[in-house]
């Protein structure tokens, strides 16, 4: 259940840039590695392959991303970002820095670190709650 509090959280931090929680470990993930492969990417980022395919599939349409054959497996695709996956996910950033700067701020220590623990296991990327 907190898990979901914590989703629905960010997906109205990410709304006005049209990006929801599950999209952005994504992006940040592209940010950290150049074209992975969906199936190393669905891995690191702890999700399914249907879970993942959706995302893509939703950033790929609003041209975020871009799905290319892998040249060394053409059955396989990787997924790069785009320029203006690169700005949204700019903007989208300090956005996500500051609610976890909210959440430090409402917590007592030792909680706040417990409530970020739990967000990174809830699909929120763990590189700015450390």
């Amino acid at each position: 259940m907190a898990a979901r509090r914590f989703a629905r959280l960010f997906d109205r931090v990410f709304d006005p840039l049209g990006l929801t929680n599950g999209q952005f470990p994504l992006k940040e993930e592209h940010l950290s590695r150049k074209n992975p492969r969906l199936e190393a990417l669905a891995v690191s980022l702890a999700m399914d392959q249907a879970t993942l395919t959706a995302a893509v599939t939703a950033l790929e349409t609003r041209g975020l991303v871009a799905r290319q054959a892998d040249p060394d497996d053409l059955r396989a695709r990787r997924v790069a970002m785009t320029g203006a996956g690169v700005g949204v996910i700019s903007r989208a950033v300090p956005l996500w820095q500051a609610e976890i700067a909210a959440v430090r701020a409402s917590h007592d220590p030792d909680r706040a670190a417990g409530v970020l623990v739990l967000m990174r296991l809830s699909g929120v990327p763990a590189t700015a709650a450390a």
